[in-house]
């Protein structure tokens, strides 16, 4: 299975900081009642300048699928609850099954890192934060697709 760990922190507990390696807690979101604030700089700047992340937002959503190197500075708004998944057993587990969903999560991981390159070379902004469900299911949607096609051409059928 793949393994977390809940960290609780105080009010303006530092969570992260910008160039941490972010390779085995490479995942996490906030549990229950309590907020984060990002920022895209090294230290804690004006209140304007930072984002609020609410309970239940996923963090570092690409250290799943390539190294990640924090963009900026994660910080507990109030005490709350945060799951850091293993990246590398979420790997590991994954290279131990095949079938459909293996191949759809390795679509997934092209597809992802694509996206951030997108991102990236557009002028974009690389945030810990991530793409957000939308860019995340329209990468679900695409991943399936590529593999439905992969499927037809095995089968003769397409």
């Amino acid at each position: 299975t793949v393994s977390g760990r809940c960290t609780y922190y105080k009010i303006k507990n530092t969570i992260f900081a910008r160039a941490h390696a972010s390779r085995v807690e490479r995942r996490s979101s906030s549990m229950g009642k309590g907020k984060m604030v990002w920022n895209n700089s090294s230290r804690m700047t004006l209140e304007s300048d930072n984002d609020s992340i609410e309970t239940g937002t996923w963090i570092c959503e690409m250290a799943l699928w390539s190294e990640w190197y924090h963009t900026g500075m994660l910080v507990s708004d109030t005490s709350l609850d945060v799951i850091a998944m293993d990246a590398e057993k979420f790997c590991e587990v994954c290279s131990q099954h095949s079938g459909l969903t293996t191949v759809i999560l390795q679509k997934l991981a092209i597809l992802s890192v694509a996206h951030l390159e997108e991102v990236q070379r557009e002028g974009g902004t690389v945030s810990d934060i991530g793409f957000g469900p939308v860019i995340w299911n329209q990468l679900w949607y695409r991943a399936q697709q590529f593999r439905d096609r992969e499927l037809k051409d095995i089968l003769g059928s397409g």
